[in-house]
């Protein structure tokens, strides 16, 4: 008879089982001698010789499975056998990746009700449609695109210059790309810069406490570093005159401003029927120089 897929199943099985029963006898024999040992102050094993004989007629059995098996006799058995072990072991990777894939799903199901938690509660969405707030932070992309929102609501933004408007848009676009370091007092350049950065500083903290309420953690706290850099530049000083905060990598300033750049854009696109549109389209334009372009 030749070795097939189902007997070599069967073999398998059978070597399986009489491994275990051989271990099961084994710490059967090794348990009852240190009760005897122990006497009647030992836990004392139920019946042992009943169970012994048990084993002891599996063992038998899966010998003469054993036997009559026409795989010990395949001359490509190890083959069969490193094959099954493959298969065996891609189950187990498809069966943790589906385990995986669930989870995930779950887990993403778990997120999504969150975010809609917490934008319904915030006032950008309303019976699961975006509000006209909703509709503007969708044009905005970045982990402030709350604070960004809010920003424009709350009217931190109106009447201010378009160097001012460039200053407070960095404060939420930059990146600390030090976050560890401590972090210096920076002087605003014009005091409503100033209350801008503490009403922000303050609305960050709100909306990190709402955003732990439902297990989220996407705000980061507005960055001061590059805000005079920014202002400077944005009021036409002279690249080769503007000098980055004490700290600051020239680099890091310079991305900064491309960061403020890019934000001012999708901000003067988002803000399309705002009256504020024309106030940071400007703000948009005084950065575009030298090293900033559209492209």
């Amino acid at each position: 008879m030749a070795c097939t897929e189902r007997t070599l199943s069967q073999f398998l099985g059978a070597r399986r089982a009489l491994d275990a029963a051989r271990e099961e006898s084994r710490q059967l024999r090794r348990q009852h001698f240190r009760d005897r040992r122990r006497g009647r102050f030992g836990d004392g094993t139920q019946d042992p010789a009943g169970r012994l004989e048990r084993l002891r007629r599996v063992i038998r059995q899966e010998e003469r499975r054993l036997s009559a098996s026409p795989c010990p006799n395949c001359p490509i058995l190890p083959d069969h056998q490193a094959c099954r072990r493959e298969i065996e072991e891609i189950g187990a990777e498809l069966a943790g990746a589906e385990a995986a894939a669930k989870a995930r799903e779950h887990e993403y199901r778990t997120q999504l009700q969150a975010y809609r938690s917490v934008l319904t509660q915030l006032g950008y969405l309303a019976e699961d449609r975006p509000t006209r707030l909703g509709l503007l932070a969708a044009a905005v992309y970045g982990e402030n695109t709350l604070l960004v929102s809010q920003t424009v609501a709350e009217g931190w933004l109106d009447g201010m210059s378009p160097e001012e408007i460039s200053a407070t848009l960095v404060m939420l676009a930059a990146d600390d790309r030090n976050p560890d370091r401590p972090s210096a007092k920076r002087r605003m350049p014009t005091a409503r810069l100033e209350r801008v950065a503490r009403r922000l500083r303050q609305a960050q903290k709100e909306l990190a406490e709402t955003e732990a309420e439902s297990g989220l953690s996407e705000s980061r706290s507005p960055s001061r570093d590059h805000v005079e850099y920014v202002y400077n530049w944005a009021r036409g000083v002279p690249l080769t005159e503007l000098q980055p905060p004490p700290g600051v990598d020239p680099g890091d300033a310079l991305r900064a401003t491309k960061s403020c750049y890019a934000l001012a854009r999708q901000l003067e696109q988002g803000l399309a029927g705002w009256p504020l549109q024309a106030a940071v389209a400007k703000a948009r334009q005084s950065l575009e120089r030298d090293l900033v372009r559209r492209l």
